[in-house]
């Protein structure tokens, strides 16, 4: 009832404006307010049916305009457009749901003002972040307004395999997904390199411009072979101890490290467990418990400078259960693990500076539950 409500007030709304080529339900699922939410939707045309991109108009319930990037995914063999990606930003209310509709423009419109990924000989440059096309780094460069978020070595992805062994990625390729200014994206492919062979990876990087975030999505693109698990490295460019660090649990676990200090956090089906101390003796810190009984997924690190450096992270495989684990030490290294039986992780970085409640404006469980779209031909 609900979804034939959405059509019939939909295109009773745009039938003046002309019949649209899909309609998008968007739905909120978490209870949330989204203020800006980064929005991707891939969509299919038909051979001839879209010639141009700049053709394409996204419109609100009410008839408006919203701003939004077509990103070309194929064309066909007349070069009109076979696959794009629909990228733009909606702010809705907890449980909302909406109805855009996708139509033509009578012409084509200029592409919408921003900044776009730049290349430079040695990467590409997507709004606050750089990402090398060659070198051990994933993203080497991370700067705002409180200056440069990483050291010098950047993040970095890794492999382990069941005997122990840490395993480098090496990056092969680096290509452009969306130029932006709304949503870019590059992905990357690569190998980790075995005593047995070559296990090829893909990662995309994305940077969605309403948010300070970037979201990495590894998968294994082959077989695993001796792959154990899965990681990602992020040094963070801290100023001062102690660092500070909090999860969510049920209700939130705080912690503080101070110089020499590590914590580990183990998560697994939701039941969760850390530890803290010098990294060759951790002591136990917290664990599962009727009061806070299951990982959320994420966490915050914090700088121990006043007004300084703040991270939210998270990853959508531990908010759903899947095991993994993730290490923290004084002086703002974090590193994160999945078990690579699931092949595939995402993990996304919020830059932000201290207090976080006061300057993310994103809550890291809106950042790990992204609004529910289903595009609907006509």
């Amino acid at each position: 009832m609900e979804r034939r409500t959405l059509l019939q007030a939909g295109v009773a709304a745009l039938g003046a404006r002309g019949a649209p080529l899909a309609l998008l339900a968007v739905k909120e699922t978490a209870g949330l307010r989204r203020f800006g939410y980064p929005v991707v939707v891939p969509l299919r045309f038909g051979h001839g049916e879209v010639k141009d991109a700049r053709q394409l108009e996204l419109v609100g319930p009410a008839g408006n305009t919203i701003a939004a990037e077509w990103a070309v995914g194929e064309r066909w063999p007349d070069s009109s457009l076979r696959r794009v990606s629909a990228c733009f930003n909606l702010s809705i209310g907890p449980g909302e749901a909406t109805l855009l509709s996708v139509r033509l423009r009578p012409e084509p419109a200029p592409e919408p003002p921003g900044q776009r990924a730049q290349e430079s000989a040695d990467g590409w440059q997507l709004l606050a972040y750089h990402i090398p096309k060659a070198g051990p780094a994933l993203v080497d460069r991370i700067r705002y307004a409180l200056g440069e978020f990483v050291r010098p070595e950047g993040l970095r992805l890794h492999a382990v395999t069941a005997a122990g062994e840490r395993l480098a990625a090496e990056t092969r390729s680096v290509r452009l997904l969306r130029a932006g200014p709304i949503h870019p994206a590059v992905e990357l492919t690569g190998i980790y390199r075995t005593a047995t062979g070559e296990i090829p990876w893909c990662a995309t990087v994305e940077c969605p411009n309403s948010k300070s975030w970037v979201a990495i999505t590894h998968r294994l693109a082959g077989e695993r072979g001796p792959i154990a698990t899965v990681g990602l490295s992020l040094p963070y460019a801290f100023e001062r101890a102690p660092a500070r660090v909090d999860f969510g649990c049920g209700s939130w676990v705080y912690a503080q490290l101070r110089a020499g200090e590590a914590l580990r956090l183990r998560c697994e089906g939701g039941r969760w467990e850390m530890a803290l101390g010098r990294p060759d003796r951790l002591a136990p810190y917290a664990r599962t418990s009727r009061v806070q009984p299951r990982f959320e997924g994420w966490g915050h690190l914090i700088d121990g400078a006043p007004g300084g450096r703040a991270i939210a992270f998270g990853s959508t495989e531990w908010a759903s259960g899947r095991p993994g684990e993730i290490v923290i030490t004084s002086d703002g290294r974090l590193t994160a693990s999945w078990a690579a039986s699931d092949r595939r992780y995402t993990f996304v970085a919020h830059h932000v500076a201290d207090p976080v409640q006061v300057t993310a404006l994103t809550s890291p469980v809106s950042m790990l539950w992204p609004l529910a779209v289903r595009a609907i031909r006509r």
